[in-house]
């Protein structure tokens, strides 16, 4: 089931509210209804996959309990935390990577091996990390171990980011599982956030899919140089609206059920420093990789030191290995393809190279240099996620520089340009803090601002809806992440 469906916010939604607060007074049946409505919502398009999201809550509750058991007897915790987390990517592998790695075993093996080949398992990458850094925080006793089973079925299956994220952590969602407050004021900021969301999905991002989708057809692209820098433009701001505009919805709709669950962009388009943009760009996500990736390699111990400290003992090297690690796990996590492992290796390569630059700061760096050079980074690095394989992304990077010998500029460009330049536009706007901007620099009324937010709103969920009606609903780009 998809959020930006006629069946999720005329049915699904309406019906999940009335009888969440239908219960207000019972928070275990409040809890218990909210697991139900997750499971459904998982098994709505791929049934056969809604056992494999129960087996991975059942899996957990056990290692939770046996991870607290051995972290109080201080007794096999390193075999009880290596259990866990092998489990979990075992799990993760299976049905994500296999197939990916058979493959590449073949190119090695004189008689090929049958390649698996089943459905994607949606969310499997958020709901399986999410359940890893409950595991983890048990064993550094930021936590205790849930002995409720309900409340666990709810963190890992919570339907809102149970497909894209935000990544949850458990430590961030332990005390709202139980002790969560719903009123008023919460539950119309996030109608009007899940809107928003919506507006970005339905009003910009999918009104920018066949521009995307022309530049990158397959198998290779062959296009004019204007063609395939606005291919790569509209394929970053597609994505950035697809994405942050299902966190928006996810955020919207744990506020309708008392939930407050983080941010996960922050205008990621402004940044003047790759550091400075992957601070901005699925913030969760990074702060996952962080905590349970790049502080452990450059620690080399199980966070008796957490975050760094004065007494955190950590050398260069041990940086630089950890920030290869986290971003060669970091590229992997994103999909089962060379691709997203070159994509790693490229973001790498670029924090390396950054560390270096502060040295020539004052003389040759700006902050407006350091935006463009970003931006023009990230999106170059975005042909290769946004590419089938490693074939399609060269043969695109040909293009893009002008070696495959066609002109600069031809009609397809301006045809396109033509037929999309507005749509580009708002979405170069609405992708900075223009709203901010002229609240700080424009005085107006408070109660103008709310009148014009309120119409604004209400224009954005008519029209979104006229949209969906009449073309019906495309599935969101990370759901395959």
């Amino acid at each position: 089931m998809i959020f930006s469906s006629t069946i999720f916010i005329f049915l699904f939604l309406p019906i999940a509210v009335l009888g969440y607060y239908l219960l207000i007074k019972w928070r275990f049946l409040q809890n218990l209804y909210l697991v139900f409505l997750s499971l459904l919502f998982y098994a709505w398009d791929t049934p056969r996959y809604v056992i494999l999201l129960a087996g991975s809550i059942f899996i957990n509750y056990f290692l939770g309990i046996w991870m607290q058991k051995a972290r109080d007897s201080e007794k096999n915790v390193g075999l009880v935390v290596t259990t866990a987390v092998a489990a979990n990517l075992l799990i993760l592998f299976s049905f994500k990577y296999l197939p990916f790695a058979v493959t590449n075993l073949n190119a090695f093996l004189p008689h090929d091996i049958p390649v698996p080949s089943f459905p994607f398992p949606l969310g499997i990458s958020f709901f399986t990390f999410q359940a890893i850094s409950y595991i983890m925080d048990v064993k550094r006793g930021r936590i205790g171990a849930q002995k409720n089973f309900i409340d666990l079925a709810l963190y890992i299956s919570f339907f809102p980011r149970l497909l894209q994220g935000p990544i949850v952590r458990y430590q961030t969602m332990v005390d709202q599982l139980r002790n969560r407050k719903e009123n008023f004021k919460d539950f119309s900021e996030g109608c009007c956030r899940f809107v928003i969301g919506l507006g970005k999905k339905v009003l910009v991002a999918t009104l920018l899919m066949d521009l995307v989708n022309s530049a990158f057809a397959s198998p290779s692209p062959n296009l004019s140089v204007s063609t395939a820098w606005l291919g790569m433009f509209a394929a970053s701001f597609y994505i950035y609206f697809d994405f942050s505009g299902y966190s928006d919805m996810a955020i919207g709709l744990g506020k309708m059920f008392g939930f407050k669950i983080p941010e996960n962009f922050n205008y990621p388009y402004i940044a003047s420093s790759i550091a400075d943009y992957w601070r901005r760009w699925h913030m969760t996500m990074m702060t996952w990789f962080k905590d349970y990736v790049f502080l452990p390699v450059a620690i080399g111990q199980t966070f008796k030191y957490y975050p760094f400290t004065k007494k955190t003992m950590t050398t260069p090297h041990k940086i630089v290995i950890a920030m290869f690690i986290t971003w060669l796990c970091t590229g992997i996590w994103h999909g089962a393809s060379w691709n997203f492992v070159i994509w790693g290796m490229y973001f790498f390569v670029l924090m390396q190279v950054e560390t270096m630059i502060p040295k020539f700061k004052s003389k040759f760096w700006s902050v407006s240099v350091g935006f463009i050079l970003t931006q023009l980074a990230v999106k170059l690095g975005q042909v290769l996620t946004r590419s089938t394989d490693i074939n399609q992304a060269w043969n695109y990077y040909l293009c893009l520089f002008g070696l495959k010998g066609k002109p600069i500029v031809d009609d397809k460009f301006i045809f396109l340009f033509n037929q999309n330049k507005w749509i580009l536009l708002i979405a170069l706007i609405a992708s900075m803090p223009t709203v901010q901007f002229i609240l700080k620099h424009v005085k107006i009324n408070k109660t103008v601002q709310d009148v014009i937010y309120t119409i604004w709103i209400i224009a954005l969920f008519i029209f979104g809806m006229i949209y969906i009606t009449r073309n019906g609903y495309t599935p969101f780009l990370y759901g395959k992440f």
